[in-house]
């Protein structure tokens, strides 16, 4: 009213109090926050453990070498003819027994930079036979 007597302890106390709220709000607020970022981030690893758990685990399959080399592989440059490419090589026996069915895998880019494409190519003649008395191998030689 416009005849109350102004009391300044009074309005200090109400300003105190609005300070407290308002403190009291921001500690609420922040804490709020936190809780919402620790419980999404413990959900968010929750469930991506059990993504990890359900997925089957790759069958990783050694495309190394099993022990010591048994034939020497030589590639040749390749070279265009009539549109085709054809590649050449030496293949040699360098163990003491003799080899049957053996492939090579070619990796081959385009200059395009496309995906390579792996290719298994046979080696003919089918057999290659073992190293000679003298540890000359025989050589064969491929031109596809």
């Amino acid at each position: 009213m416009i005849n109350d007597p102004f009391h300044p302890e009074e309005a200090l106390e109400r300003e105190k109090e609005t300070t407290r709220r308002r403190l009291f709000g921001v500690v609420c607020a922040v804490a709020i926050t936190a809780l919402l970022l620790v419980g999404y981030a413990s959900i968010k690893r929750f469930y991506s453990q059990r993504i990890l758990a359900n997925q089957a685990l790759p069958q990783i399959t050694d495309k190394g070498p099993k022990g010591p080399p048994v034939a020497h592989i030589l590639v040749d440059q390749p070279s265009l003819e009539k549109g085709m490419t054809k590649i050449g090589g030496i293949v040699k026996n360098t163990s003491q027994s003799e080899l049957n069915g053996l492939a090579i895998a070619l990796q081959l880019h385009r200059r395009k930079g496309e995906r390579a494409e792996e290719k298994l190519v046979p080696v003919e003649p089918g057999k290659l036979q073992p190293l000679l008395a003298d540890g000359r191998s025989r050589t064969w030689r491929r031109r596809r």
